[in-house]
């Protein structure tokens, strides 16, 4: 179930029932870069109703943290309104509580859905996630917003509490960006396998699946789709960088790294976009500090990929072998290639041999007419490009010598 704190507008309270009429939803965008269209709620309200919880800070494991309950929700005046029925003095302090912050102005209100369709921008956006259709769970009451918007408007608020609020949200705002900025997997202190582990970046991933990635990996592509909407693409391809086994998620120094030298643009480098480089930078410089190395300067410019591979922390032998790698074919792969090509040759062998049976049955004909003339000229031409197995082979040579030189 996805949480998310949306914006808050108020249009009343009544105080003798307990009551208030709170916009807990537009289709403004949230500090995680998503929106969720008003239309999405429309399935999902007549069964939401059915239990239509108020509840404290998300905390579904206790009779007492349901403090109220939904008695009416619609789509009206550009937002997702809901009356809200608070249970005062029926002996639930928290419910006393929550009804308190409602008349002192400064309630807020998050909502807990699943995502059932979701959409991705195709042009460059602010926006990363658009949800479509989503089942309303429960609403709840919380302390902090992720939206500055997202608080209760009353005007009778001293200008004191509001810039204690806004600047609480500011806080968790700022707080946000630096754990994780979109893409930005958070680093996280792994257990570490030897400082000589050998490392296998793909043979990793193959083990894995999505979610071990999303531990195992520096960056994720945000504008991946995401059909489960749990916040993160479900293809293996939008993860790049990773470093953690998928066993374990020990963190191996090989890997990070391997990681750090691709953010340079080493070994074929890795494409990410700018505004997301250095959070990758600063997760997989954390990892240096845990094998006590010393990460690259990120503002360096290096001139070469030597130079790279030497600041990311690479022997000389072991940098004179990788470039090495680069300049040599892989025979294990030149091998394989050769097999390939006689599968092609005998493949084009016996579609040479099936049109040749062909040409030789029609050839008994003697033609009649203009027609049959002018398919005989049309075969004759084609029995001129018929290639031969020393035409293929000749053809395929050039080939890879063309593509290794």
């Amino acid at each position: 179930m996805i949480n998310k704190f949306l914006k808050t507008e108020t249009k009343g309270i009544d105080k003798k029932n307990f009551t208030v009429s709170v916009k807990i939803s537009d289709e403004s965008v949230d500090l995680d870069g998503e929106v969720i269209k008003l239309d999405a709620w429309k399935e999902g309200i007549p069964k939401f109703m059915k239990h239509p919880i108020l509840v404290s800070s998300h905390m579904l494991s206790g009779l007492r943290n349901q403090i109220g309950k939904v008695e009416k929700l619609e789509i009206k005046d550009g937002g997702l309104w809901a009356t809200l029925k608070y249970f005062v003095g029926q002996g639930n302090e928290e419910a006393d509580w929550g009804w308190f912050l409602v008349q002192e102005g400064i309630a807020s209100y998050s909502v807990g859905f699943i995502a059932e369709e979701v959409a991705t921008p195709e042009t460059e956006s602010d926006v990363r996630r658009i949800y479509l259709k989503v089942q309303l769970k429960e609403l709840s009451q919380v302390l902090l917003p992720a939206n500055e918007n997202a608080i209760q408007e009353n005007q009778n608020i001293s200008n004191e509490m509001k810039e204690l609020q806004l600047s609480v949200v500011k806080s968790y705002k700022k707080y946000k960006e630096t754990l994780e900025t979109k893409g930005v997997i958070p680093y996280k202190k792994y257990p570490l396998a030897d400082v000589n582990a050998k490392w296998d970046g793909k043979a990793e991933v193959k083990k894995a699946d999505v979610k071990d990635l999303i531990k195992m990996c520096a960056w994720y592509d945000d504008k991946a789709a995401d059909p489960d909407g749990d916040g993160y693409p479900d293809a293996k391809s939008a993860y790049k960088l990773p470093h953690h086994t998928a066993d374990g998620y020990k963190t191996v120094w090989a890997g990070v790294r391997a990681s750090m030298a691709a953010l340079f643009g080493a070994r074929g480098g890795v494409k990410l976009p700018a505004k997301d480089k250095k959070g990758v930078y600063n997760h997989l410089a954390s990892h240096y500090k845990d094998f006590d190395k010393t990460p690259p300067d990120f503002k360096k410019e290096f001139e070469s990929e030597e130079e790279i591979l030497k600041a990311c922390g690479y022997e000389d032998e072991e940098i004179k072998e990788l470039l090495q790698e680069e300049k040599e074919p892989d025979n294990i792969n030149i091998a394989s290639l050769t097999g390939k090509i006689d599968t092609l040759i005998e493949q084009i062998e016996k579609q040479n041999e099936l049109f040749n049976q062909y040409l030789s049955e029609i050839s008994h004909t003697q033609p009649e007419t203009p027609e049959e003339e002018t398919q005989e000229e049309e075969k004759e031409e084609t029995e001129k490009v018929i290639l031969t197995k020393e035409d293929i082979k000749k053809l395929v040579k050039e080939t890879v010598n063309n593509y290794f030189h």
